[in-house]
């Protein structure tokens, strides 16, 4: 008996003496990386270009990987996360920089991609160039631009070279210095001209700002996404709609019964209904979607039994 309790006062003693430990878990959340300099869209002309990015959590991260327009250009290992990189190495025109981020765990963060327009100092000569079309800050309601340029010159003008957004997309050969371009894309763009003449001197205007505003022609879509055609409710139940627009969904309403039972102006568009305020039986369901241009359209309509 004595060797019994002997033996549980031991035992007693190593787990009391003994250190539970929590478990750990590998950190498996990606690294937040982020492009700091240059922002995005930002026309630039100096001849060196320092790349800098910022990684929260930096103790943990072995390594930061550069890519300039798709391509890997550096690997950086310690902070500060920056790169430089030289006109005599880079064709200008327009750059798309992201990183990747490595932590110890192996896990990868990337970066938001940021595009920038990185182009030649702007040279002085005796040729004066400036755009008398667009204007800066002009907005156009279509995709055609109009640009008109003011051009003086001592000798004779070879061409003119136009780009937009840092991407070459006509040229001059002989007055007038006018035209029509298309831009596809709406939003914010920029345009810059640059002069040759006969005696090969240069010239290049400032950078003209401009945005096209297209006007919203593309009505909503969506659905009833639940509950299904001829499903049964009964309590509390739920109706989903899903919807899209080229723009943006401002607001989704719903009828039952041809009657307006409420509205929402943001995702999930799901709607909680009481079915006992309903009469059992069957009714119909539908909803109204509507943009941010009030432009509007219809989902299908559904059947729903009640049955409380």
């Amino acid at each position: 008996m004595r060797k019994i309790i002997i033996l549980g006062i031991v035992i007693f003693g190593l787990l009391i003496g003994c250190e539970v430990k929590n478990p750990t878990f590998p950190n498996n959340e990606k690294p937040m990386v982020y492009v700091t300099y240059p922002l995005d869209e930002e026309t630039i002309t100096d001849s060196l270009l320092d790349l800098n990015f910022d990684v929260e959590n930096e103790q943990n991260i072995d390594s930061l990987q550069v890519f300039l327009n798709g391509n890997k250009i550096a690997v950086l290992t310690t902070t500060p996360y920056r790169f430089q990189i030289s006109k005599n190495d880079y064709e200008l025109g327009t750059k798309a920089v992201y990183a990747k981020a490595f932590d110890s765990n192996g896990t990868v963060g990337i970066s938001e991609i940021k595009t920038f327009y990185w182009l030649s100092d702007i040279e002085s000569s005796d040729i004066k160039i400036e755009f008398l079309r667009p204007i800066l800050w002009e907005e156009f309601p279509t995709s055609s631009v109009n640009v008109k340029l003011l051009v003086e010159s001592e000798y004779s003008i070879d061409s003119i070279f136009v780009y937009v957004d840092g991407n070459l997309i006509h040229t001059f050969t002989g007055e007038p210095y006018e035209t029509i371009l298309q831009i596809a894309n709406p939003g914010t763009h920029n345009i810059y001209a640059k002069a040759k003449d006969s005696q090969n001197i240069t010239a290049t205007t400032s950078l003209v700002n401009f945005s096209i505003n297209l006007p919203d022609i593309e009505p909503p879509t969506g659905f009833i996404s639940y509950p299904a055609d001829w499903n049964d409710v009964s309590g509390n139940f739920s109706v989903r709609i899903t919807a899209t627009d080229n723009v943006e969904v401002s607001e989704i309403e719903l009828f039952i019964d041809g009657e307006s039972f409420g509205n929402t102006t943001s995702e999930p568009y799901e709607f909680q209904i009481d079915s006992t305020t309903l009469d059992n039986g069957n009714h119909t369901v539908f909803a109204k979607i509507i943009d941010s241009s009030e432009l509007f359209s219809y989902t299908q309509m559904i059947n729903i039994r009640v049955e409380n």
